[in-house]
């Protein structure tokens, strides 16, 4: 039986939820292309982080869930900047993706915004490269003394 996808803004009871989410994708899905002494650095632990819920509050954070349960989150900062983009390891490429950035870019059409910016991690690229975003760099970014490679990537709106 398939669920249906619905998309809602975050509340405020979301933020230990989404954080294990991000959780179990960096840890299963990080864990496919980074060592896991990155995956470490990226979320160290299941327990929620200090200033989390503040983080998701400081921007319009989507969340796609069916039957109550989250299955993915995306963020907006203002300018355009996608900041979180995370999906359950069970529902990726299964269309929970795609609708989340369908929302974000109609968020930021409604806002005037016209273009999307973000850091991809390799885990992410192939995704984002599918729904239209074009490479415009690469950085090292370094986080809990480890190295993570980063494609900065644009897509007009």
């Amino acid at each position: 039986m398939r669920r249906e996808l619905t998309l809602r803004h975050l509340q405020a009871a979301d933020a230990a939820a989404l954080w294990q989410l991000l959780y179990l994708s960096v840890h299963r899905v990080g864990r496919k292309r980074y060592r896991q002494r990155q995956c470490e650095a990226w979320a160290p632990s299941t327990a929620m982080p200090d200033g989390w819920p503040e983080r998701l509050a400081a921007t319009t954070t989507w969340v796609a869930e069916a039957a109550g349960e989250p299955l993915g989150f995306a963020s907006l900062e203002r300018g355009g900047v996608v900041d979180l983009f995370y999906i359950h390891p069970g529902w990726q490429r299964r269309g929970v993706g795609s609708a989340l950035m369908r929302q974000l870019e109609a968020e930021a059409r409604q806002r005037d915004i016209g273009s999307l910016q973000l850091q991809a991690s390799l885990s992410g690229l192939a995704f984002f490269e599918r729904v239209g975003f074009m490479r415009r760099g690469m950085q090292l970014r370094r986080l809990r003394g480890r190295s993570f490679i980063q494609f900065l990537l644009y897509k007009g709106l």
